[in-house]
This record gives structure tokens, sequence and C-alpha cells, in this order.
């Protein structure tokens, strides 16, 4: 419910409200000089309406809202930051004039009254009253929270005084006149400690809390808002009545340098590193601007125009947004500042590969957004960096290649990455899938059988199968039947179907046979890698069919013997003998071996009428 006022309608802000005050009583004339406009780098991206008269506004810790206090509505705006709109607004029980955080940025404490005042708690996550702490000043003016969020203290210009509230239990537990004619403004040290209180006649006072005693007073030519610099060392003290912004050294409280501006300024606020002021400013052209200072040369470095009459003003955690209240508008104003570039991704893949596309992004922050070049060494052969970041291309040539990448835009200080190192690999061709060991269904294993044999099996389709028998438990000590079975004329080939047959006469006794894929290149030769292992053995007995009186017996063909070598003869069993030779292993069959063909029989029968000397033939 609206309390009864008692200044003249429309009120603007605490600029306005206290010059008419002043006038009415006086005491000073009201007085604002021009400020000429200039050449800004940061522009008003955009233009929020909000409640009539926003006389304040404050940005929630994590930056992600901003609340607008609106004086005349009796309301505050929530604008949200990612989307610069106004997403909810909430009345509140008068007239707001000040708004704050808690540290955690969960609750919000919103100054209300023109003449009794009283603060407002609100619970920022449902945009709803929790509770009212009355009694806080008379005509109050400023309200201060201590960085713990335990304490807020409110100036007032009324009576001169300065409360204390404690906001673990929301109560009023001090108040202190300080004298003189009035408080304009109030701003606390971030461990609580000082109070720095500014009067009207242009006393600054400073309060101590322990003691409730004030320390220092200091005379400055402003009686506007104060602010303090992060590291509390300096305030920066506005004359809203036409002087400039005067800078007072907290240690010795003494005024050490002093902004020339030609407007009236009203609140400032710092960057969270504390190297930029921001400052609103009104000029006597009615227009309102924004002025960026720089505290260490103290200096202006940027000004930019806003809407009318701008009074509060506040600023991202990380510095890319400036949001300013006309409080003659009913508008906020949204500054995109210039930031100077700082990496989010600037490490790339150090491996690459010769003939195989490489990619990664540099990416950074920054207002202009910036662009990336290569500052030291080189890239790879084959590799570009796009203005945009983007580091692409094929590898033409294997290498290590060191180089740096800076992003600027205009904004100093510009980005350096460490050194990256890219190693290009060069191709690697890897080797060819062996051939999978094929399998022989018959004879199977244990079988007896009646000569001749059909030897039959499953395999790769197109693939060929050599075949190589042996008597005894000795497998083949050379690599002649397995290269004789790779140079047959006529191999067995697996059909499309992944079956292979060949029926061969045998020679009675008791055998073991393995068999092997493999292909042939364009000139016909076998290698490694165009052969597989070896099957899984098998061990059976051939017997002889009867046969009619007068026919002969067929022996088996002898396979085409390998280049150098001499066809072995024949034994009383028809076998092609390899005997005991031993100066073999040589060639494909080495490989073979190397490659983990296992020619070893763990347990072979022999009949009791075999022949102890080991034969073994290639069959095709």
């Amino acid at each position: 419910m609206s309390r009864p006022r008692t200044f003249p309608t429309p009120v603007r802000s605490l600029r306005t409200t206290l010059a008419v005050a002043l006038a009415a009583l006086a005491l000073i004339p009201l007085t604002l000089a021009g400020e000429a406009p200039s050449a800004s780098a940061a522009e008003v991206s955009t233009t929020i309406p909000v409640g009539a008269d926003p006389f304040d506004l404050a940005v929630s810790p994590d930056g992600a809202r901003v609340l607008v206090a609106n004086f005349s509505d009796e309301t505050v705006s929530v604008i949200d930051t990612a989307s610069l709109a106004v997403t909810a607004t909430f009345a509140v029980t008068d007239r707001p004039r000040q708004v704050a955080f808690s540290p955690d940025g969960s609750t919000a404490y919103v100054l209300v009254g023109d003449v009794a005042a009283a603060i407002d708690v609100v619970d920022v996550t449902t945009n709803t009253l929790v509770t009212t702490i009355p009694g806080v000043g008379f005509l109050p003016t400023d309200l201060t929270v201590t960085a713990d969020g335990r304490t807020a203290w409110v100036a007032s210009f009324g009576a001169g005084s300065l409360s204390r509230i404690d906001l673990t239990t929301r109560t009023v537990v001090g108040s202190f006149r300080l004298g003189g004619r009035g408080l304009t403004a109030a701003v606390v040290n971030p461990d609580g400690s000082t109070v720095y209180a500014l009067d009207s006649d242009g006393t600054l006072a400073f309060f101590d809390t322990a003691t409730n005693l004030v320390t220092r007073n200091v005379a400055v030519p402003g009686s506007g808002p104060i602010a303090l610099t992060p590291d509390s060392s300096t305030l920066y003290v506005s004359g809203f009545d036409g002087s400039d912004i005067t800078l007072v050294d907290t240690a010795t409280g003494t005024t050490t340098d002093t902004v020339a501006l030609t407007g009236a300024p009203d609140r400032v606020r710092f960057s969270r590193d504390g190297g930029t002021a921001y400052a609103a400013v009104i000029g006597n052209d009615n227009i309102g601007r924004v002025v960026a200072i720089d505290t260490a040369t103290r200096r202006v470095v940027d000004t930019t125009t806003v809407g009318q009459d701008p009074a509060g003003v506040g600023v991202t955690p990380d510095g890319a947004l400036l949001f300013v209240a006309n409080s003659s508008d009913a508008t906020v104003s949204v500054i995109r500042l210039p930031l100077a570039p700082v990496f989010t991704a600037a490490t790339p893949p150090t491996i690459a590969t010769v003939g195989q596309a490489y990619s990664f992004t540099f990416t950074a922050t920054g207002n202009p957004p910036p662009t990336f070049t290569v500052t030291s060494g080189t890239l790879p052969a084959g590799l570009t960096l796009t203005a945009g970041g983007v580091l692409s291309g094929t590898p033409t040539a294997a290498g290590a290649s060191t180089f740096t990448v800076t992003a600027t835009n205009g904004v100093a200080p510009a980005t350096t990455t460490p050194p990256v190192t890219v190693t290009v690999a060069p191709v690697i061709v890897p080797a060819p899938d062996r051939l999978p060991a094929p399998l022989i269904t018959s004879p199977a294993d244990g079988q007896t059988v009646t000569g001749p044999v059909t030897y039959r099996g499953t395999g790769t389709p197109g693939a060929y199968i050599a075949l190589v028998s042996f008597e005894g438990d000795t497998p083949p000590q050379s690599s002649g039947p397995i290269e004789d079975a790779f140079a047959a004329a006529d191999p067995i080939q697996v059909a499309a179907d992944s079956t292979w047959s060949r029926t061969i006469a045998i020679t009675p006794g008791d055998y073991t046979t393995f068999a092997v894929e493999f292909r042939r290149d364009a000139d016909g030769t076998v290698t490694l890698e165009n052969t597989s292992p070896a099957s899984e053995f098998v061990s059976y007995s051939v017997v002889a069919a009867t046969v009619p009186v007068g026919a002969a017996p067929t022996a088996p063909a002898e396979a085409a013997p390998s280049a150098g070598r001499t066809p072995a003869t024949s034994s009383a069993t028809n076998l092609a003998l390899t005997g005991s030779e031993t100066s073999g292993l040589v060639g494909l069959g080495a490989l073979l071996v190397g490659a983990g063909v296992a020619l070893t029989v763990a347990s072979r029968r022999r009949r009791s009428t075999a022949p102890s000397t080991s034969a073994t033939t290639s069959i095709n």
C-alpha cells in the first residue's frame, strides 16, 4: 500500500529527489553541466521496457538475472540476462528505491518508501514477498549490504542517520545520527568493519561498526552516490549537483584525484577486476550517457549514449554486459562491453596422420568476437587456420610442427596459446587379415575309411585348400609338402557355398591330415598374408577295398615338385616321402610354422603292422 509522498511528481532519481528537497530548503541550487557526445567502442545493443521511474537495479551474483526497482509503479522487474527480456514483475509494499542481493543470490532486499522506509525481503526463486522489515529510516537515500549478507545499512536524509539491520533476525538493531544536514549515500566495505556515509554538506564520514563511532571526516566537493573499489582502497564520490567524481584514499582519508566530467554523475559500478568504473552521467542536453573510467589512469576511456536520466548501473560478473536504468524513459539499456579475448579451447589434438583429415576449432570469449592467427612457428604441411579459429586440412608430410595461435579483437590484451606441437605420423598400412583356418569334415577323427578317401570340408569361397597327410606320430620336418600343395597345377578350390572336396586313392594305413587355405598373387606366388592357420588335425585309418581278381591297384598322383627340389621316391605305401629330411623348414613352410601352424600330433593311433618310417604327402 502506498504511503503519502512529500516530493513533487514525477520523482526521477536520488539526484532529483534530493535536489528538489534541497532547493525547497534554499540550501543549494540545481545545476547540471553539459557533456559533449563522443564516439564509443561500446554501444547499446538492446533496450528493455520496464516499469515507471526505474531508480536502481542490481545484477545477481551468478549474473543470471537483473532486478529493477520501478519507483512509481511500486514494482520490481526481473530481467533474464540470457534472453534480455523481462520474465516477471512483482509488487512490493511501497515505492522501491534501491535493491540488493544476498551473497547466494536467493534473496533480494528492496529499500521501499519515500518517507518512512522499510526493507522488503523477497524470495528470488519464486518472486514472492517473504517479510517486511519496518522502521529502517526516514526519507531513505541508500541501501548497502555486507559481503557476508548478515547486515544491511540504510542511509536516511530526513534524520541524518545510519540504521543497522540484522538480516538474520530481520530487525533494526541500531540507528546512529552522524550530524550534518542529511545523508545522501552510504557503502560498507567487504568485511563490514567500516561504513562510508556521505552527508549533503559534503562531509564523508568513516563509521567504525565495532565502536559505532565516526573515526574520520573527509571534506569532498560531491554529495551524490559513493562507490568502493573491489580492493576497498578507493572511494568514488559522485557530485550529482554538477561536480566531477572525486577519489578518496580509504587508508589515509585524503582526496587523491578527480575524474573530470562535463555532466552530473550518478551511481558508479566496477568491473569484477576493478579495472574499469562505469558511471551514469546526465548532461545539460538531457542526454544520458555511461562513461567508462580506467581506474589505473583515472581517466574516461569510453562514452556510450543511453536513455534519459540514467541512474542505476550494474555489470554482470563476467564483464560482458552492462545494464543501465533510465529513470525518465522507463527502460533499461543493455550494453555489450568490449572484452579482451580469453581462450576457451586452445589444445588441439597433438597427433595427426598423413592423408587423414584433421580438424580443431580454437575458441575464445571477447567482444567484439576475436579473430585467430598463427603468430609463431609453422603449421603442419596441408593444414590451414581460418580467421574464425578453424585449424583443418589433410596433412601431406610426416614430422612435428610447433606453433602458437593468437586471438585478437582490438581490446588489449590479446591472448596467445602456449606453444602447440602437432606430430604428423606416416601412413600406417595395417597388415591384411589372414584367411581363417579351414575345416575338415570328412574323414572324421578316428574313422576307418575304405579307400579311396574322399576329403571334404568348408572354407572361404574362392580360396584354395592344401591338404597335408602323414603317417605315424611325426609331422613333416620340411616345407616340401606344403610348398608342393601351393604349387599344384590343379589345387582344391572352395566353392561358392563354402564347401570343398577331393577324392584320393590312398595306400591302407593310419594317417593324420590337416588343411591350410591359401590364395595366389597375380604372379602365382603365395605369401604368408595369403595363407591361413592350419585346421584341426584329423587322424583316421584307411583299409583296402576288395579288389576283383586281375584288377591293378590305383596309386595316388604325385604332386609337382617345388622348384629346386628333387621328387621324393615312393615307398611301399605309395606315398610321396620326405623321410627324415631336416634341411628345410624354409620358405612358406617356415612362415606358416612361424605364424602358428602347429605341425604336431598329440596322439596317433598306430597299426601294429604299420612301417616305422615316417612318410608325408601333399594331397592336391
